[in-house]
């Protein structure tokens, strides 16, 4: 390399996620994308690129800080030797295979940012999950939640708010659940600090994406009952948790971006009765997230989310294997 290795980032899938989402975004916006997040950081000075479609080569090859794209994975050995970081977004099926080869090459990277899910299959998981574990260099996954604090901090504003002890929570999801489920139970996991355990699996779920259905299932996680919904992706997206306190309730809403709080008024109707009452509603640091994500990994030499990817992971096969025997055997578990 002619460059400064120690500001070089590699980014392995140029598609929606990792650069064409926001292509068009103006310089404020905040990075929805990989590419606009290594763009943006001011401790990345150059970026190369390996991706196979020369239409998304095309599009993203007037970014300024781009210096190489290559097409397979030999040829950028043979130009370079070393990043500070390198992001994986490539399809889903195909991220393990990716940090394999990522691990097995002569090239050092500093550290991974891999896209969900990190494991795609039930019966290579344990091994994946160890594989991982040894590789030259630490992975953390992108659960964009994991880098907002209003998003993971809500028992917090519970708190602030003195609402009291959380007694129920409903969330909403679709589009798969290794695709968007796997957001959902990680998020579970963060805001109630524990590993979950699948109480039940509805019978019934919704093929939006015929490889990954959505189906609705019930968790405990630390002590907190949480019942898991599909919903259906083919009208609108849906990604909602709604937490209800001994004296009031918190929804995290539109995906995460905005929360709304609602605490305990007399009922004006009914003498003696209390219902709830809007209180405020506020958007949540969400949108900063990847650029945060990028930050973050760029810091730690270790893996930031790792073991709780793997929870996450062992929570959906869970979930799907409990859901393909109720099936197969025509019961409601």
């Amino acid at each position: 390399m002619t460059d400064d290795d120690t500001r070089a980032a590699l980014l392995v899938g140029a598609g929606n996620i990792g650069a064409l989402y926001d292509i068009n975004s103006g310089p404020d916006a905040d990075p929805l994308t990989h590419l606009s997040a290594l763009t943006k950081c001011q401790q990345i000075g150059w970026i190369d690129v390996l991706e196979i479609n020369p239409e998304h080569v095309h599009q993203i090859k007037r970014n300024r800080k781009i210096r190489h794209c290559f097409t397979s994975l030999a040829e950028l050995e043979a130009h370079t030797d070393g990043y500070k970081i390198a992001c994986v977004a490539t399809p889903s099926d195909t991220h393990f295979s990716v940090l394999q080869a990522l691990n097995k090459s002569a090239i050092n990277i500093g550290h991974v940012l891999c896209e969900k899910p990190l494991f795609s299959m039930s019966t290579e998981f344990h091994g994946q999950a160890s594989d991982i574990k040894q590789m030259k260099f630490p992975v953390t996954v992108n659960y964009p939640r994991t880098w907002s604090t209003d998003n993971t901090g809500l028992l917090d504003l519970a708190a602030k708010h003195d609402l009291g002890a959380c007694i129920s929570a409903v969330a909403s999801y679709g589009k798969g659940l290794k695709n968007n489920g796997s957001h959902m139970i990680n998020l579970l996991v963060q805001l109630f600090d524990g590993v979950p355990e699948v109480t039940s699996v509805g019978r019934c779920c919704v093929n939006d994406l015929n490889q990954d259905p959505s189906m609705s299932f019930g968790l405990i996680i630390n002590g907190h009952e949480i019942a898991v919904m599909a919903t259906s992706s083919q009208s609108f997206s849906l990604f909602e948790v709604d937490l209800r306190f001994e004296h009031g309730r918190i929804i995290l809403k539109d995906g995460g971006r905005v929360i709304d709080c609602y605490t305990p008024v007399a009922d004006p109707d009914y003498s003696g009765y209390t219902i709830l009452r809007h209180q405020m509603s506020r958007p949540t640091d969400l949108g900063g997230s990847m650029q945060r994500a990028i930050s973050s990994v760029i810091a730690s030499p270790h893996s930031i989310n790792l073991e709780q990817a793997i929870i996450t992971a062992d929570t959906y096969f869970n979930v799907e294997t409990e859901f393909t025997r109720a099936r197969s055997i025509g019961i409601h578990v």
